[in-house]
C-alpha cells in the first residue's frame, strides 16, 4: 500500500509537496482546480507509460489514461527548465523516487533522469528490477503497475461493447465491463466475505457467491431490484448486456436504461474482480447517480477494503460518499483509521488539508467550502 506521495515541479506543485498518511481509502475532495487530479496523475502517468514495458524509460504525457499535452503544460510555469519533474512514492517498508527531464517545451514525453537519486542509464537494469524491494519482496514500481483507473467520463449505454484484450482489466471509460463480467461471472467469493454483507445491509443477502451474483446484489442496492447479465456475440466478437428490473420476465437493453447503470457497473465489476494489492483510482463515482445510489457505492468501497487488500483513491464532490464512510465508521464496519480525507483549497500552503475522522464518524474540522453550500443556502432561505 502506498502511504505517501511527494510531488516537485509538476503543474501547480512547484516546491516539494508531500501527501502522507495515505490509507486504504483515500477521499480527495474540495474546490475545483486545486490539485486533486494532479495528485492522481502522479499515479496514472507511471501506469500509463513507464510501467507499460519494464524497459520503457519515458513518462508519456498522452496515452490511454490521460492526455496532458507537452512538457511546458506539466512543468511548473515558474520553475527553470533545468529542474526535473519529480515523483516520490513510499510504502510501509520502502520508497521510490523518480526524476524526469522536462527541458523541452514541446516534448510529449519526459525522459527518466534518475531513480532514487542515482543517474538512470538506458543500458542499466529495468526499473522494475532496479527499484528497492519491500519486506515482501515487492518493489514500489510493481505496486504502481497494479493500478486500475475509472475516469469521470465513462461510456454511456450501448448495444455492443468491445472485448477486453487478454483480460487485462478494466479500461478507464468502462468499455470492457461487460466482457470482464462475462469472463469472471462464475468466480466465487469466500463465505466470510458474503457473511460480512449482513452487517452492511441487514436482512438482505445475495443469491449466491459468484461475481455475477455480487454484481446483481450491489446494483440492486443502488437501484431498484436489478439483474444484469453479460453475453458474448461470437459472430461480431462483441459483448452485450441484458437487464431485468421491475418485471423479472422482461429483459431490457442498456440503451433503455438510465445512464446511472452504465456509469456504476464498471466500478462494481472492477472492484469485484480486483485482487489483493491492487489500487483503484476512481474519479467522480457519483456521476449520474441518485444520492441513495451514491451512499450504497460508498458502502461497496468500504466492504471491498475490508475483505481484500485493495487501496482506493476516490476523487469526489459528493457529500453522500463522504457521509457513507462516516456512517460505516459509526456502525463499526469501517475502521476510521483506514480512511483519509484530503480537502483541497488555496487557503492551505500545500493546497490540501487532512481531515481526520473518528470512530463515531465525527470529522476533525469542517473548513469553509467543505460541503457547506447546503447550509449556506438554507441559511439564506430561512
Amino acid at each position: 500500500m502506498i502511504t505517501s506521495i511527494a510531488i516537485t515541479n509538476f503543474k501547480l506543485y512547484k516546491e516539494r509537496t508531500v501527501f502522507d498518511g495515505l490509507k486504504n481509502i483515500n477521499i480527495l475532495t474540495g474546490i475545483n482546480g486545486r490539485g486533486k487530479s494532479t495528485l492522481l496523475h502522479t499515479l496514472l502517468l507511471p501506469k500509463q507509460s513507464l510501467l507499460v514495458s519494464q524497459y520503457s524509460d519515458n513518462l508519456l504525457l498522452n496515452g490511454d489514461y490521460i492526455k496532458l499535452g507537452n512538457a511546458i503544460d506539466v512543468r511548473n510555469n515558474t520553475t527553470p527548465r533545468s529542474v526535473p519533474v519529480s515523483f516520490e512514492y513510499m510504502t510501509e517498508d520502502t520508497s521510490l523516487s523518480l526524476d524526469f527531464t522536462a527541458d523541452s517545451d514541446t516534448s510529449q514525453k519526459l525522459p527518466l533522469a534518475s531513480i532514487n537519486g542515482k543517474e538512470y542509464l538506458p543500458d542499466s537494469m529495468p526499473l522494475r528490477n532496479f527499484a528497492p524491494k519491500d519486506a515482501n519482496g515487492t518493489n514500489v514500481s510493481n505496486v504502481l503497475s497494479r493500478i486500475t483507473y475509472i475516469s469521470a467520463e465513462r461510456i454511456g449505454p450501448k448495444l455492443q461493447y468491445t472485448p477486453a484484450p487478454n483480460d487485462n482489466g478494466m479500461d478507464s471509460v468502462g468499455e470492457f465491463a461487460p466482457s470482464i463480467l462475462y469472463l469472471h461471472s462464475n468466480d466465487a467469493f469466500d463465505s466470510d466475505s458474503i457473511d460480512s454483507l449482513a452487517d452492511i445491509f441487514p436482512g438482505v443477502s445475495p443469491n449466491g457467491r459468484s461475481v455475477n451474483d455480487l454484481a446483481n446484489y450491489w446494483m440492486s442496492r443502488m437501484f431498484d431490484e436489478t439483474d444484469v447479465k453479460a453475453q458474448y456475440i461470437e459472430e461480431v466478437n462483441a459483448y452485450t448486456l441484458l437487464y431485468r428490473t421491475t418485471d423479472p420476465q422482461k429483459t431490457v437493453k442498456p440503451t433503455n436504461m438510465g445512464f446511472g447503470y452504465s456509469y456504476a457497473l464498471p466500478i462494481i465489476v472492477a472492484g469485484l474482480t480486483a485482487k489483493d494489492g491492487d489500487i483503484l483510482v476512481i474519479e467522480n463515482p457519483e456521476a449520474h447517480l441518485h444520492p441513495m445510489a451514491q451512499s450504497a457505492l460508498g458502502r461497496f468501497i468500504v466492504w471491498l477494503s475490508n475483505i481484500r487488500k485493495i487501496q482506493f483513491f476516490i476523487e469526489t464532490h459528493s457529500e453522500h460518499m463522504v457521509n457513507s464512510m462516516r456512517v460505516m465508521a459509526k456502525r463499526e464496519i469501517l475502521d476510521a483509521r483506514n480512511c483519509s480525507i484530503l480537502f483541497f483549497d488555496t487557503q492551505y500552503a500545500h493546497y490540501a488539508e487532512k481531515i481526520d475522522m473518528d470512530q463515531d464518524g465525527h470529522l476533525s474540522s469542517w473548513p469553509r467550502g467543505f460541503f457547506d453550500q447546503e447550509e449556506i443556502d438554507l441559511d439564506t432561505l430561512l
